[in-house]
């Protein structure tokens, strides 16, 4: 899987090891899909000014992605982050079905046709 990860996070220590631990979470999560999975992290500021880390996954099979948002507090807490990982890939993993799906009803709707 690639990862990349802004600058400005890994400058600091303490969110890099947030981030790494995340990255580890999303890596079990995907299994052997990692091969077909990018993520990226960013940092940005919420209203009141706080650092909000934004991790987008990339389905490079289908050219889908998701995004979560995550508070530095909350990348502390494992088993919220899996979580949020989990759903992310769910949300993946649902669009990736539905094209899927689609192809498979045009080939049948083809083969109708040619019949």
């Amino acid at each position: 899987m690639n990862v990349e990860v802004e600058d400005r996070i890994k400058r600091d220590p303490a969110n890099d090891a947030r981030i790494a631990r995340a990255v580890r979470l999303l890596e079990d999560e995907l299994g052997p899909s990692r091969d077909h999975v990018a993520a990226d992290w960013i940092v940005n500021r919420d209203n009141q000014g706080k650092e909000v880390f934004e991790l987008r996954v990339i389905d490079s099979a289908e050219s889908d992605s998701a995004r979560s948002r995550f508070t530095h507090e909350e990348l502390g807490d494992e088993e919220l982050v899996r979580s949020r990982i989990h759903r992310l890939w769910g949300d993946i993993l649902q669009a990736r079905s539905h094209k899927q799906l689609e192809r498979l009803h045009r080939m049948v709707l083809n083969l109708g046709e040619a019949s």
